[in-house]
């Protein structure tokens, strides 16, 4: 879409993913021909890793302090359906798994399309290319993807010398008019709006 966008003269052009839309979402920002043409990314309930994203959804841990989790099987079996071509016997041992000791030989044990896949769709790899400001908001007490996982994005991005970052929304509520109401006081939605006329 955001090719698409471009070729039809929409200018600039900012992106808002939503939890696992984050890893598409900041690679497409940090395409090479793409990067120049966002002039801003925010990331609601975003992650860092697919890998850790991976060792949560299957185990209710990501190994950097989120914990008691527990996994949504229902949301795992529909994304082994969806997805038949990763479910090679390595796949289906770690579908299979909810031990938090046995999952990261687990996914190191993935056949190497699959390795690539996971680096393809993880955020920290994206960081050094991304032009755009980035911002970032997350629930303290998200279901499917732990603040951890910004707050390690938050990390890597100040080190990276970038600051358009925005901090953590505790609880949000959705209202009639479709928006969480803490976005509302929150600087860094507004700055994207900003950001997305800039150029």
């Amino acid at each position: 879409p955001p090719l698409a966008l471009r070729d039809l003269g929409s200018r600039p052009i900012a992106l808002l993913a939503v939890s696992v839309g984050a890893g598409p979402a900041l690679a497409a920002a940090a395409e090479p021909d793409l990067a120049r043409e966002i002039s801003a990314v925010m990331l609601v309930g975003g992650y860092a890793s697919a890998r850790d994203l991976l060792r949560f959804t299957l185990t209710g841990t990501d190994g950097h302090g989120a914990v008691g989790h527990r996994p949504d099987e229902a949301a795992i079996a529909a994304f082994i359906a969806a997805n038949p071509e990763l479910m090679d016997d390595a796949g289906r041992r770690l579908a299979a798994t909810r031990d938090p000791a046995a999952v990261d030989a687990l996914i190191a044990a993935l056949p190497p399309a699959s390795q690539r896949l996971l680096d393809a769709l993880s955020p920290l790899g994206r960081l050094e290319a991304l032009r755009a400001p980035l911002f970032l908001v997350h629930g303290h007490d998200g279901p499917a993807v732990p603040a951890t996982e910004s707050a390690r994005l938050a990390a890597a991005t100040a080190r990276a010398g970038r600051s358009e970052t925005a901090p953590p929304v505790h609880r949000g509520s959705w209202d009639q008019s479709g928006w969480p109401s803490p976005w509302r006081r929150v600087p860094g939605w507004q700055r994207t709006a900003s950001w997305s006329g800039r150029r």
